[in-house]
């Protein structure tokens, strides 16, 4: 018998979920990752991905600068990464796109067409789509604020 704390366990489950939909469904030579949302679910998310990608470099954004510096300073992100000062520099040139927050998946799902990104939204109960991603998404403080 183990007594486990039960959202170390959900952000595990959720992160490893994201890292084998990347796996299979970005393309074998995406390496560069955008995360949205800075929380325990964005660097769940990017630890998985790096058991089972390549991760040349990542862009975070959150609405909360604080996190998005904690984010960067997390070991999963072991000097990978850069703050994005709003979503549209998050996206810029990502392969792979997670969003790992409640209110900037909506804005990135509903985007256009694009072939060839992985986007997953990491929210309860959604799921992996290939989806494109279109500009003038939320902005906000990124690392500033």
């Amino acid at each position: 018998m183990a007594i486990l704390e039960s959202s170390y366990l959900t952000a595990l489950r959720t992160g490893l979920a994201g890292a084998l939909g990347a796996g299979a469904l970005a393309l074998p030579s995406a390496e560069r990752a955008a995360i949205t949302g800075a929380g325990v679910q964005g660097r769940s998310q990017l630890a998985a991905l790096r058991m089972v990608r390549s991760v040349a470099s990542v862009r975070v954004f959150d609405l909360s600068g604080d996190a998005a510096r904690r984010f960067l300073a997390d070991p999963a992100c072991a000097g990978l990464g850069a703050c994005a000062s709003s979503m549209d520099d998050a996206l810029d040139d990502a392969q792979i796109v997670i969003t790992a927050n409640l209110g900037q998946g909506a804005a990135l799902a509903s985007a256009a067409s694009e072939t060839g990104h992985a986007h997953h939204d990491a929210r309860p109960g959604s799921a992996w789509k290939v989806r494109g991603l279109g500009r003038g998404a939320a902005g906000g403080p990124g690392c500033r604020g």
